[in-house]
């Protein structure tokens, strides 16, 4: 995937603040800047940590789910039978 650029002015300079920012704007995924040409290379990628996720058995249940679903890749995470469609993510 390829990064998306804004302009150097729309970020902060600071590193705690442009996190802040990016957190708000980007509440379900992980958002990392980079200055470079042209403005901020911004990468977003969806959370890996166990801390991000509210339910502590959680791992539990993507063994539970199979097919090698992962704390990052379960927001792809879908099933269907019939004309029934089950998702991890539902946003």
């Amino acid at each position: 995937m390829n990064p998306l650029t804004v302009p150097l002015d729309r970020l902060p300079a600071s590193d705690a603040a442009r996190h802040a920012l990016l957190r708000d704007y980007f509440c379900d995924k992980d958002a990392s800047a980079s200055a470079g040409d042209g403005g901020w290379h911004l990468t977003l990628a969806w959370p890996g940590s166990p801390e991000r996720h509210v339910d502590p058995r959680l791992q539990e249940g993507l063994s539970w789910w199979g097919d090698g679903v992962t704390l990052p890749t379960m927001f792809d995470a879908r099933r269907r039978t019939g004309r029934i469609l089950s998702v991890l993510y539902d946003t």
